[in-house]
């Protein structure tokens, strides 16, 4: 795929990298997916959603610049560079209560065995009864 020369920043962040320490300009492609390109680290396009809420979340917007929502961005987050709105707060249940689990009940198993030691001893007498008169 031909390289579109002439990208325009819309954002700043810092480099990814644990150990690059340098600052990397964000870029964002035709398709709405964010990408860096850092001088040390070159040019980063991933485009799964934790990464693309990763440079979502940390951006830095340069002003006057549009961007666009990434069209994998999970839901919850809000403006450029702002951590993600959280979710309601699951109500916890009370200290000292246990959840029961049902247990299941498997109904049937001594039936199977029953029909099964039938059959055998079904399938013995008849062989023993066709054996004793072939005598």
């Amino acid at each position: 795929m031909a390289r579109k020369n002439g990208a325009v920043t819309v954002a700043r962040m810092d480099c990814m990298s644990p150990d690059c320490g340098e600052r990397v300009a964000v870029f964002q492609n035709a398709l709405g997916y964010l990408y860096t390109r850092c001088p040390e680290c070159a040019c980063d396009q991933r485009k799964g959603a934790g990464h693309q809420a990763y440079i979502w979340r940390h951006m830095e917007p340069v002003a006057g610049v549009e961007i666009v929502r990434p069209p994998n961005l999970p839901d919850g987050y809000g403006e450029p560079g702002q951590p993600p709105q959280s979710a309601p707060p699951v109500p916890a249940e009370p200290i000292g209560t246990v959840p029961t689990v049902q247990s299941e009940k498997r109904g049937g198993g001594l039936v199977w065995l029953a029909l099964g030691l039938l059959g055998v001893g079904v399938a013995t007498v008849a062989s023993a009864a066709g054996a004793g008169s072939q005598v």
